[in-house]
């Protein structure tokens, strides 16, 4: 199971600046706590296809599959012991 610790996240949203009577809405940077997951993989296995990206990975003989979207059209890698930190929970795939 990943480890969880509470980060102060940056993200962009909309501030307002009120000029007379009107809000003229702008993007800003703004913060809010969010829970990050830590996981230490066995290994990590991952492949780009037309920049949707596929990860598998097992931490203590449980396995975890998710999907989403990267910014490359064609790539693959595999790594052992890899650590990785995310706003994502991921989803349990069964036994490794």
């Amino acid at each position: 199971m990943p480890k969880q610790k509470t980060i102060l996240e940056n993200y962009w949203g909309t501030c307002y600046k009120r000029i007379g009577r009107i809000n003229i809405p702008y993007l800003c940077k703004k913060q809010r706590n969010s829970i990050e997951y830590c996981y230490t993989f066995d290994w990590y296995w991952h492949i780009k296809i037309l920049f949707i990206c596929y990860h598998t990975g097992c931490e203590n003989n449980i396995k975890y599959k998710w999907t989403g979207f990267c910014n490359s059209v064609f790539w693959y890698s595999y790594k052992t012991n890899y650590y990785l930190c995310t706003t994502k929970k991921f989803d349990v795939n069964g036994n490794c």
